[in-house]
């Protein structure tokens, strides 16, 4: 799938998604439908693939709050798998879970970990962007560059964000039972130049895992 079927498809998903939530109200467990695409990773609740979701126990006296853990096989960036013609190369992947509250309670908080490993030689130049959404909204953001005259050894960057960090918007004051749609965008761009063919690695850390957290509260 080329990126461009991949956003058409991820724009009718995030739709459909919206309605059937709005249509099921709370008869659906508070995480429930997912999936995740890109050119680095394709799979859905009901649809194997590369990437799977585990359910992550509440802590003792933290019962509102609901966390999904993402495990992702084979998403990696690497230069050396891609033609020395190509100058411009990346690999994105956009997870989006589905968020119902019970009734009686609303979303207040919406936060998100992983980590993110990234080796290479002095030459090419990495862009790492971490995105952090409430439906089509960016509410949390981080973007590194690696710049292309650096040498990295081996750089694992802990990545956590919450609604307001970075450029993100604050999370607004949502309705009731609202449930929304939380998401989370991975997007790694390498640029080498002809003369500087150094090569380069990204992938997840360790664990090769996200978690998304949502936190709620009472309406009243």
């Amino acid at each position: 799938m080329n990126m461009v079927n991949a956003k058409h498809w991820l724009a009718s998903l995030l739709v459909a998604g919206s309605m059937a939530s709005m249509a099921s109200g709370s008869t659906k467990p508070v995480l429930n439908d997912w999936f995740a695409l890109g050119s680095g990773c394709r799979a859905k609740s009901d649809l194997a693939g590369n990437v799977r979701m585990e359910g992550v126990p509440s802590e003792v006296g933290s019962s509102d709050r609901y966390k999904a853990k993402f495990i992702f096989k084979d998403f990696a960036l690497n230069g050396e798998s891609v033609a020395s013609s190509v100058e411009k190369f990346g690999r994105e992947c956009a997870v989006r879970l589905n968020i119902n509250p019970p009734p009686g309670k609303r979303i207040v908080g919406i936060r998100a970990q992983t980590k993110i490993s990234s080796t290479k030689d002095s030459g090419p130049t990495l862009d790492i962007l971490s995105e952090l959404k409430l439906g089509a909204t960016s509410i949390g953001k981080i973007q590194q560059k690696l710049d292309g005259s650096a040498r990295v050894a081996l750089r694992e960057e802990a990545v956590y964000l919450e609604a307001g960090q970075g450029v993100g918007e604050q999370l607004p004051q949502l309705g009731c039972g609202e449930a929304k749609i939380i998401g989370f965008d991975y997007s790694w761009i390498a640029t080498r130049s002809k003369e500087q063919k150094g090569s380069m690695h990204v992938e997840l850390g360790k664990e090769k895992s996200l978690i998304i957290e949502a936190i709620l509260a009472s309406c009243t």
